[in-house]
């Protein structure tokens, strides 16, 4: 039942998608239009779909121009390069994820002679925190489904949706007059930070946190650390990785679409301060309804409810920060600077006593882990 009810919602979510895109895009095409309008080089169908598949464009124009020589030169052109890009990430695989896999069950030996100074420096104490949020990066990058499911779709669907549902006409200047305007731009940021939390906030990394670790859990009962590091450790696990996907979003679109670098720096210091929150609910979540009993990996991803629940509390979380902001704005009046000043300390406040009360409570929280 789970699996169907997940099914439906999916289904419905892609459906309107697909049904509001039509929408905004209303109008009926003929046979010939509908082949120009692929043909293009400016078709707004076209470009998307390049900067999402860059070989998209020589598929299509192949199967347009299939009477004439273009056709077939542009079919080799398409193979070509798909056949280069499968080389290089069949080499990538082979040189790094392959042998990180293996890694998992598998020891090596480097038989180098260190001194002692080398020995000195290579066993210094280190905290049990920053240990274990290593040891929860290699458990993603190395484990393929925790990397295809975790990794993978982090980075990949937040920025499919903001193509999908902010860019018109397929160019970013709709987006940059809005955040450029010194009017609009206070409202702007509080958008912007609803934006990213809806995008980014319902990955799969915080709400598979305990569950990941499957029967094995039961280790770190009689490892010496401590409940709230262990807590902690896989919360910012989340945190950093969303934190990272802030910043090459937030450089690209200065770089390409010449916003403001103040105002990107702003809009990354108020959304990774929203992000913790979020993190920090995710990783609770799961700690409440952890499923450590799974035969295979995608029954872990496929069979909970968790991540479809985190989605919907993060959507009203955003719809509450949609309601202030436009408070903020369309009433008080405010600016960018008094915008970002008044939600980054709502959002500070807010995660220093949600801190304090799991720190009070991790050990409580994770015996219920059974």
């Amino acid at each position: 039942r789970g699996n169907i009810f997940i099914g439906i919602v999916s289904i419905l979510f892609i459906v309107g998608i697909n049904v509001f895109l039509q929408w905004k895009n209303k109008s009926s095409f003929s046979e010939d239009a509908i082949a120009d309008y692929l043909a293009n080089n400016q078709s707004s169908l076209l470009v998307q779909m390049t900067n999402y598949f860059p070989t998209t464009y020589f598929g299509a124009v192949a199967l347009v121009e299939n009477a004439n020589w273009k056709g077939p030169l542009y079919v080799i052109i398409f193979a070509v390069i798909s056949f280069v890009f499968f080389v290089l990430f069949y080499y990538i695989a082979e040189r790094t994820y392959l042998k990180g896999v293996i890694g998992l069950s598998t020891s090596t030996a480097k038989k180098q002679v260190i001194s002692a100074e080398g020995l000195q420096k290579s066993t210094v104490q280190s905290s049990h925190l920053k240990a274990y949020v290593k040891k929860e990066f290699k458990t993603l990058f190395r484990t393929p489904q925790f990397f295809l499911n975790c990794i993978v779709q982090t980075f990949v669907m937040p920025i499919m949706l903001f193509f999908i549902l902010f860019v018109q006409d397929g160019n970013l200047k709709f987006i940059t007059e809005y955040i450029n305007n010194p009017e609009t731009t206070g409202f702007a940021i509080g958008v912007g930070l609803c934006a990213s939390l809806f995008l980014m906030g319902s990955n799969v990394i915080a709400t598979t946190s305990f569950s990941r670790d499957g029967s094995s859990w039961f280790v770190n009962r009689y490892l010496p650390v401590k409940a709230s590091d262990i807590f902690f450790a896989k919360a910012i696990t989340a945190w950093l990785i969303n934190v990272i996907i802030l910043a090459v979003f937030g450089i690209t679109m200065a770089v390409v679409a010449g916003i403001s670098p103040v105002f990107m720096i702003l809009w990354f210091l108020l959304s990774a301060n929203g992000l913790l929150l979020i993190n920090l609910i995710g990783t609770r979540w799961d700690a409440q309804t952890a499923d450590i009993h799974w035969d295979t990996e995608q029954k872990l991803f496929k069979s909970r409810y968790t991540t479809l629940w985190n989605f919907l509390a993060n959507i009203l979380i955003a719809l509450i920060i949609v309601g202030g902001v436009s408070v903020l704005y369309f009433f008080l009046h405010v600016g960018l600077w008094v915008m970002f000043i008044v939600l980054f300390v709502m959002f500070t406040i807010v995660n220093y006593i949600f801190i304090k009360m799991l720190k009070l409570g991790a050990e409580r929280i994770l015996s219920n882990i059974q």
